[in-house]
């Protein structure tokens, strides 16, 4: 759409071919693939990145925690439908626990990490360590670049 938009632009003659060396795009009102910065998923999906690099990098970790991440998960959600949070909360936890013990193992395990999952565990630090109240929260493990925007009050 933005190159048909372009292209007609320079057709009736309201845009300059050299005005197209650099174009802006915003795209605040796209929606995005994202999650709330303290959902249970995202711990599981960058849990889940994390080991799926360090297996591709050759690091063999003490526990992958694949299965019982799975069923954590499953319970979390269910308990928070069930307006269970108490529960939905520990099991949580228990997530955020299991990424922790990831990103330590493979710190302990490679002194010098390659790029990629140098950057996944950049982002796991920066994971377990945002609150809710953070101004620069982490809301997506595939697009680490999207930030909230909140109406003015």
């Amino acid at each position: 759409m933005l190159e048909e938009s372009l292209k007609t632009g320079l057709r009736e003659g309201f845009i300059k071919k050299t005005e197209l060396n650099r174009v802006n795009v915003d795209s605040t009102v796209q929606e995005k693939n994202v999650r709330y910065p303290t959902d249970a998923r995202l711990y599981d999906r960058l849990r889940e990145r994390l080991v799926k690099s360090a297996r591709k990098n050759g690091i063999e970790l003490r526990q992958t925690y694949e299965r019982v991440g799975k069923k954590v998960l499953r319970s979390q959600s269910g308990y928070a439908k069930a307006n269970q949070f108490k529960r939905a909360r520990k099991a949580t936890k228990q997530l955020k626990t299991y990424l922790g013990r990831i990103v330590r193992d493979i710190e302990r395990k490679v002194a010098h990490p390659a790029p990629e999952l140098a950057e996944l565990l950049r982002q796991g630090h920066r994971f377990l360590t945002q609150k809710k109240t953070d101004k620069q929260k982490l809301y997506s493990v595939h697009e680490p670049q999207v930030e909230c925007l909140q109406a003015e009050r």
